[in-house]
């Protein structure tokens, strides 16, 4: 099953002129899974794929810029008339700083559940697993792994984690496209090495993976495959 991950926020404590405020969309399947809601996510969803029905959402830690996106999403759900259970986990102090938000969120039209999690603790899925682990970021807070099963009949082998990452700028020049992993190709860019894509796809080998540039769409897209062993460290965690 391949797993999209969707960044929808990578800037730290405050925005820029392209990175919004942390947020990363996982699709495994039909589930939607976002992590962190950063100021400005339920815009960043609605120019990328569109403001979806989410079931899950998981917080990292209590910082600003990972939280004061959840009060406006919640509100423009509840103007859509939404009647379907949200589920929200975090680390311990959840329901409190959900407490402080509540005369912001108003009233909503439908319910919230809200999870406190532990590291260790794990949330079974359907062919995977949500692992929780413990961070060091200054407070309570939580890391999030996304734990592939193995598939009945698969050599240990054959498991392999697939990654598409896809970003909204102006894409790859048609100029380097075939060059794009060599060392020091760049372009338009100031102060760039050239090295970035170069270093990946040589960790990525190392690894017995590979990096491919998808075709030309908008923004750049790459596919990442990766071996997974039946007993493996954490495949996938969300930024914190």
């Amino acid at each position: 099953m391949d797993l999209d991950v969707l960044f929808l926020g990578t800037a730290g404590s405050s925005p820029s002129q392209r990175r919004g405020l942390p947020a990363t969309l996982v699709r495994r399947g039909g589930d939607r899974l976002l992590f962190d809601c950063g100021e400005g996510t339920q815009r960043q969803l609605m120019r990328s794929v569109g403001l979806v029905e989410l079931e899950e959402l998981f917080i990292t830690h209590f910082h600003a810029d990972h939280v004061l996106g959840l009060p406006g999403m919640l509100k423009t759900f509840a103007l859509r008339q939404r009647e379907r259970d949200l589920s929200v986990y975090g680390p311990p102090g959840l329901r409190r700083v959900y407490e402080l938000l509540a005369p912001v969120i108003g009233r909503l039209t439908f319910p919230v559940e809200l999870v406190e999690l532990e590291p260790n603790d794990e949330l079974d899925r359907d062919g995977y697993r949500i692992a929780a682990f413990e961070v060091d970021h200054g407070g309570p807070g939580l890391g999030y792994a996304i734990v592939e099963e193995p598939r009945p009949g698969q050599p240990e082998h054959a498991l392999r984690l697939r990654l598409v990452l896809r970003d909204e700028g102006p894409g790859v020049h048609a100029e380097i496209r075939e060059r794009i992993f060599d060392p020091f190709v760049t372009r338009g860019k100031s102060g760039g090495t050239g090295l970035g894509l170069a270093i990946t796809r040589r960790f990525i080998e190392d690894h017995g993976g590979t990096i491919e540039l998808l075709p030309e769409g908008p923004g750049a897209a790459f596919r990442i495959s990766l071996p997974l062993g039946v007993i493996a460290p954490p495949v996938m965690a969300a930024a914190v």
